[in-house]
């Protein structure tokens, strides 16, 4: 799983840890801390733009293919992808956690601990992509009846390989501290392959080229990123004692990763044998747009882990001060976006999109963001975890609401249509939340979640009761209207201060 809550010497670069008196903080310890925390803020602005960048590229693509070849074709296109995910998680290990974890506790050893894992995700990535390759046929008639997705299988079965060569890579750089470039390396390789996939569809070119594209630009990064982390990390002789290690450490894990492709991409499986890939492209849609929550997540989830990796051995206290405050920021920012992109949804989509998908989103779009939302806090939650060494717990728990998710998804999409998936992606990610909550009663801040949370959703309510009354429709109306409802619960926020005095100066000064 990834990474998360109060943080208050984070809250604070310019005073002492307040957790402890302030006469027992001699100037010396405290300064490094307000180095260390900003420069977690630092880090975390930096993977903040890059995320923006990456999730831009979902949204460009949804009209390209929407528009151009359709709303079964973009259907088409969510299926392969979630196939793709699915083998990739299979596939991978998860080698990706244990490297993290391992060198960000000690670099000394980190030639051993990349060489060893490096070789293992080859061989075990060269072995997904050959299984599926060679058993098209069977995979094809198992989970895309019909036969139209035949022709994609066979194209995109080495993005398996080097899908779980690129997560490798780009662990290393986050479990070395180099965030900087690890966005620098994601921008090229993102923007590289939206530049070829905007130049085939605008020649006219088909779905099926677009994807061999993309595995070609996918496996020319894979080995240049794989040289330079080469170089970064050295290379040495494998260790097999490394790899056990790692294997211990990452196999309770595989629940966690199939659960949580269970609970981010099956549905558009089960939805696409029911119902076709025309409503697998209007659902697909609103998830791409309702998704982008996770803007607000995901650079603490990267920056977060080798924190905490960093701190729960030698300070637990310190590491949930971080997971604490991580947290907060990203419900205090999640909150209006939920709201807000449930109201804006349909005219957005009439210019991102087309009317068959913008007529059934709204609710749907609402229901998808929010249940996203709180996958992003079980993300948080799930670091004391990783940072305790108890991750054998999180498989439980993503076992069971993606169990959850699979058997209301197949009972009610038949019936209810799409968004019927997208309540049952709510209700399995709030069981997720709670869940872990529950299980992590002793590792977790007691603050995770606070009564901040109904101050957000009173402004956020107030801003979406705004949006409603403006009802806007042109381009620039919605880009005013969502700008004018940002300031209206900025504004609301800070009357009702959800956040201490402290918390609030560490967020503007980050």
């Amino acid at each position: 799983m990834g990474d998360s809550p109060d943080g208050r010497e984070l809250m604070e670069p310019g005073a002492p840890d307040v957790a402890a008196p302030a006469a027992a903080v001699s100037a010396p310890s405290a300064a490094p801390r307000r180095r260390d925390a900003r420069a977690f803020a630092v880090d975390t602005g930096v993977v903040a733009l890059t995320q923006l960048l990456l999730k831009l590229r979902g949204v460009v693509t949804l009209p390209l293919i929407a528009r151009m070849l359709g709303t079964a074709e973009y259907g088409i296109w969510a299926q392969v992808l979630a196939f793709v995910t699915l083998a990739g998680a299979v596939c991978n290990g998860n080698l990706h956690l244990p490297l993290i974890r391992f060198i960000a506790e000690d670099r000394r050893d980190q030639a051993r601990i990349y060489t060893t894992l490096l070789l293992a995700t080859v061989a075990l990535g060269a072995a997904g992509s050959a299984v599926v390759f060679l058993f098209r046929d069977a995979w094809s008639d198992m989970i895309f009846p019909g036969g139209e997705m035949l022709p994609y299988l066979a194209v995109v079965a080495l993005m398996i390989l080097f899908g779980n060569l690129r997560s490798l890579n780009v662990n290393l750089y986050r479990a070395t501290g180099r965030l900087k470039v690890r966005s620098a390396v994601e921008l090229i390789a993102a923007f590289g392959e939206l530049a070829g996939i905007c130049l085939l569809l605008a020649r006219g070119h088909s779905l099926l080229r677009v994807f061999t594209f993309m595995v070609a630009w996918q496996g020319t990064v894979a080995l240049l990123q794989t040289a330079h982390a080469r170089s970064i990390a050295g290379w040495a002789r494998p260790d097999w004692k490394i790899l056990r290690a790692a294997l211990r450490y990452a196999l309770p894990l595989m629940p966690v990763a199939l659960s949580v492709w269970a609970l981010d991409r099956s549905d558009r499986l089960i939805i696409g044998a029911y119902l076709g890939p025309r409503a697998v492209g209007i659902y697909s849609a609103n998830y791409a747009l309702a998704s982008m929550v996770m803007l607000f997540q995901a650079p603490l989830q990267m920056t977060l882990f080798p924190k905490v990796a960093e701190f729960w051995g030698k300070d637990p206290e310190r590491a949930r001060r971080y997971i604490s405050a991580s947290n907060r920021f990203f419900l205090l920012l999640a909150i209006p976006f939920t709201v807000g992109v449930g109201v804006l949804a349909r005219p957005l989509f009439m210019h991102l999109g087309n009317a068959e998908i913008a007529r059934a989103s709204g609710w749907t779009t609402f229901f998808i963001a929010t249940g996203v939302t709180l996958w992003g806090l079980s993300f948080m939650q799930s670091q004391a975890f990783h940072g305790a060494r108890r991750t054998g717990q999180l498989g439980g728990a993503t076992l069971l609401a993606a169990g959850l998710n699979l058997a209301l998804t197949w009972v009610l999409v038949p019936r209810f249509g799409i968004a019927a998936a997208a309540l049952s992606t709510l209700v399995s990610f709030a069981a997720l939340c709670v869940l872990l909550g529950l299980r992590g009663r002793a590792l977790l801040p007691g603050d995770l979640v606070g009564g901040f949370v109904l101050k957000a959703y009173a402004a956020a309510l107030l801003m979406g009761a705004y949006l409603h009354w403006l009802s806007p429709t042109g381009k620039a109306a919605i880009l005013g209207a969502a700008a004018s409802g940002a300031v209206l619960y900025a504004v609301v926020v800070a009357a009702l201060r959800p956040l201490a005095p402290s918390e609030a100066a560490w967020l503007r000064s980050a």
